[in-house]
C-alpha cells in the first residue's frame, strides 16, 4: 500500500511539476520549422561573420549570466531558497505520510516507530537546509 501510494504521488510529481518549469519556443507560424535567424541558406549562425548574421561584423556578441549571481555568496542564497522551496512541501508531506502510517499502524509498535523516524528525519532535514542559510549569513557578515 505504502509502495503504491508513494509511486503515484511520484508519477503525480513528473507528470504535473516537472514539466511546469519547461519553456517552450515560440512557432512563428510558418509552418515551415525552425527559424533560422542566421539567413535562409540554412547553414550555422555567425552573428560576427559575413554571411547575412544578426550582428554586424566586428559587433561583440554578449551571453547573459542564467544564474544572475555576482559572486559566489549570491549563488548559495540562490540555492538554498530553491533548496528550501522543494524541502518544505516535502518535509509537509513526510509529516502528513507519518500521520497516516501513524494513525493506521495501531497497535503495531515496529509501525509507530517508523512514524516517529519520519517525522524526525524529516525535520532534521529541514534544519540542516535552515541551518546552511544561517552559515552562509554569518560567512556573508564576517566578510
Amino acid at each position: 500500500m505504502m509502495k503504491k501510494f508513494l509511486l503515484v504521488f511520484l508519477a503525480v510529481f513528473v507528470l504535473f511539476g516537472v514539466p511546469a518549469g519547461v519553456a517552450y519556443a515560440e512557432d512563428d507560424g510558418s509552418g515551415s520549422g525552425p527559424a533560422n535567424p542566421g539567413g535562409d541558406d540554412g547553414g550555422p549562425v555567425n552573428p560576427g561573420g559575413d554571411d547575412g548574421g544578426s550582428a554586424n561584423p566586428g559587433e561583440t556578441v554578449e551571453i547573459r549570466n542564467p544564474i544572475n549571481a555576482e559572486n559566489f555568496q549570491e549563488f548559495l542564497n540562490q540555492l538554498i531558497n530553491v533548496l528550501l522551496v522543494f524541502a518544505i512541501p516535502i518535509v509537509v508531506f513526510m509529516v502528513v505520510l507519518a500521520g497516516f502510517i501513524f494513525v493506521v499502524s495501531g497497535s503495531n509498535p515496529a509501525r509507530r516507530q517508523t512514524a516517529f523516524n519520519i517525522i524526525k528525519y524529516a525535520i532534521i532535514g529541514l534544519v540542516v537546509i535552515l541551518l546552511a542559510r544561517v552559515l552562509v549569513s554569518v560567512v556573508q557578515g564576517l566578510f
